[in-house]
């Protein structure tokens, strides 16, 4: 697979598990706590895919290569919803002490 492929899914991954914790957010704020955990389920699946395949990057024949912009944006995306995954969660738990 191709550096720049590896990148895109990336971002695609991460970008689904951000959509993911914001629903359960907004789950929260419903008190909706059976649907927080499962939207809380399934973003970490994606985060957990975004965070295999970067390592799988490091772990192929890519180390030897040079990487582009690509990667860069995508370890920004990756590291911006796993900032995004503990924000979301702290704030779910301040929506369980208060309702």
């Amino acid at each position: 697979m191709k550096k720049e492929n590896y990148s895109e899914l990336i971002i695609e991954s991460a970008n689904q598990s951000k959509d993911l914790y914001c629903k359960a957010l907004q789950m929260a704020k419903c008190q909706q706590y059976v649907r927080v955990q499962l939207y809380l389920k399934e973003a970490n699946k994606y985060l957990g895919d975004a965070s295999a395949l970067h390592l799988k990057m490091f772990s192929d024949d890519f180390n030897r290569q040079e990487y582009g912009i690509s990667l860069v944006y995508a370890e920004d995306v990756l590291m911006s919803v796993e900032l995004y995954k503990t924000m979301v969660l702290l704030f779910i738990d301040i929506y369980k002490k208060i309702s």
